[in-house]
């Protein structure tokens, strides 16, 4: 039975291949501006949060660029700068040695396979003070709620793709200052969402797009082409798919089905790759299977270390303040 189950795993692999993307190198993908939601600019300039919103939009956009780049997955063309790059093909037009091949040459940008669109669904900027009568500090909680998602254009086909990868950060920044301070408006908090924002919004697309599988298997061990940066930590639980592309008769859409041949848990991680060991039986983990992690199964973050005060509190001032009457 186990033989029937293992050459199963590996017609199944050799058939999903068709459906997979570009073997043997990356497919080139392009990232448009960041947009925002019109009722969720509405609700920011309601609420006096304008400039919140640009600022945490504007970062999103910068980092999201370098976060994709150092996934290693996808090879990235500029399109957001496109009057710049035109501009230096018309310079090397007229100024530059026709024969250096390093010129740059009008209409030779490079096509996309892909075009990612991210888009802000909601944002909000909250902060609520609580005054100690007798300190003359103040409790500042300031609560940054983002959400944002992609869309995907296959560039070939001009078809929008049916994943949507998506992504919530909240944020609570709790401070006890002097009640004229402003070290909670800080920038640092909002661009601190946004980074998560970044790397939230890339990994998941890069688990939609390209997900992570199999390098290796040598006895009970898994090479996985996923490491730290994308989660894979030691102690993560996965499991391990053989994939068959299915045709839908209906609508033609190419599906993917997955079936499990395997479980493992990650003994061994860095940036890049990390090492899982096989739990129960093996039914054709092989290279090439699709690896899904259970980024539940690892252990919550240690707590961060409250904001120190300002100054020493007094009597009074503590999370539970006397109560005078």
């Amino acid at each position: 039975m186990r033989r029937l189950l293992t050459l199963l795993a590996a017609l199944l692999l050799g058939a999903g291949a068709q459906a997979q993307l570009t073997q043997g190198g990356k497919d080139p993908v392009a990232i448009a501006r960041v947009k925002v939601l019109p009722s969720v600019a509405e609700a920011a300039k309601a609420r006096q949060g304008e400039l919140a919103l640009k600022r945490i939009t504007e970062t999103l956009e910068a980092q999201f660029t370098p976060v994709l780049s150092s996934t290693r997955v996808f090879d990235l063309v500029e399109r957001t700068q496109k009057a710049d790059l035109e501009l230096e093909q018309a310079y090397a037009a007229v100024a530059v040695d026709p024969n250096d091949k390093n010129a740059a040459s009008a209409l030779k940008m490079a096509g996309v396979r892909f075009l990612v669109m991210p888009q802000v669904t909601a944002f909000e900027d909250r902060t609520d003070v609580s005054v100690y009568q007798v300190s003359g500090l103040a409790n500042v909680q300031r609560r940054i709620y983002l959400a944002a998602r992609l869309q995907i254009v296959d560039a070939t086909t001009g078809k929008l793709l049916p994943e949507a990868p998506a992504a919530e950060v909240r944020q609570l920044v709790q401070i006890d200052q002097d009640v004229n301070a402003d070290r909670a408006k800080s920038d640092e908090f909002l661009v601190g969402a946004a980074d998560e924002m970044a790397r939230q919004l890339c990994w998941k697309l890069v688990a939609s797009l390209r997900p992570a599988k199999v390098l290796a298997l040598t006895g009970d061990q898994v090479m996985i082409n996923r490491g730290t940066d994308a989660g894979f930590a030691k102690g993560l639980k996965v499991g391990i798919f053989a994939t068959e592309a299915v045709t839908d008769e209906d609508t033609g859409e190419m599906l993917t089905n997955e079936v499990p041949v395997g479980k493992a848990t990650v003994v061994r991680a860095e940036a890049g790759k990390s090492f899982a060991k096989v739990e129960g039986e093996n039914l054709g983990i092989a290279k090439g299977c699709v690896v899904r992690a259970d980024l539940e199964s690892l252990p919550p973050p240690a707590p961060a270390a409250p904001a120190a005060p300002a100054a020493p509190l007094p009597a009074g001032s503590s999370e539970k303040p006397l109560q005078w009457k």
